[in-house]
């Protein structure tokens, strides 16, 4: 679904705010969602050639921390957690930072990108309240021109199928 956002926006020094094309991959499992993420950043720099930029959390493959950042104060999440941040002043000051990261990452995108992807599935699996996923709009609305959530679905046999494969893989 795209969400068109039409007002101005101006930055508290006067300068209008940068806006893009947000493409949102919520992905689901086992819908090939890890193949299209390293896809993705393997063709990072071709696909910022041509105006699209790739977003990731440090030392992934995608988004996962924009994630953690929009699960809030009580649900566990087993990413904060190997990350240490337990408290709700911690979870609080990671999703600042958060915020920080990616205003940084976008003010400093080339002047030629017009449209920015986010990738995690866990944006489909742990955010699972209203609030959550608003926390993710609100987090781009400032800077998104248009802004479209892409989920790819799989046949339930299909996925049993997969799921089974994955298990005899991993033992």
């Amino acid at each position: 679904r795209e969400l068109r956002v039409t007002r101005e926006r101006n930055r508290s020094d006067g300068e209008m705010t940068r806006q893009f094309d947000v493409i949102l991959h919520i992905g689901t499992e086992k819908t090939g969602t890890t193949t299209l993420q390293q896809e993705l950043l393997f063709n990072r720099r071709r696909l910022e050639a041509n105006g699209v930029c790739y977003l990731t959390t440090p030392q992934r493959i995608e988004a996962r921390g924009i994630a953690a950042a929009a699960v809030g104060d009580k649900q566990p999440d087993d990413f904060l957690k190997r990350g240490g941040i337990d408290t709700p002043e911690q979870r609080h000051a990671f999703r600042e930072a958060t915020i920080t990261q990616l205003h940084d990452a976008l003010d400093g995108l080339p002047s030629h990108v017009h449209t920015v992807v986010v990738s995690s599935e866990h944006f489909h699996s742990r955010l699972k309240q209203p609030d959550q996923v608003a926390w993710v709009q609100r987090l781009f609305a400032e800077r998104a021109r248009r802004f479209m959530v892409v989920c790819y679905l799989r046949r339930q046999a299909d996925m049993v199928e997969s799921y089974y494969s994955t298990m005899l893989k991993n033992g």
